[in-house]
């Protein structure tokens, strides 16, 4: 099995976090009330450690 490049570790990374960003601003949907601020949680993580990556050259 051959290992993903950094760089595409990192374009991961920041496409999940661009994809919760957009998600969290939503309405919640009917019946999951704490569900944007899940999304939210895991956008403000995959955002600290995408910086990271990027600060560290792996792109």
């Amino acid at each position: 099995m051959a290992a993903a490049a950094p760089g595409q570790v990192t374009d991961l990374v920041l496409a999940m976090t661009g994809m919760w960003a957009r998600s969290m601003r939503r309405p919640p949907p009917p019946g999951l009330p704490t569900l944007r601020s899940f999304q939210r949680a895991f956008h403000d993580a995959a955002l600290a450690w995408g910086m990271r990556r990027v600060a560290a050259r792996l792109v």
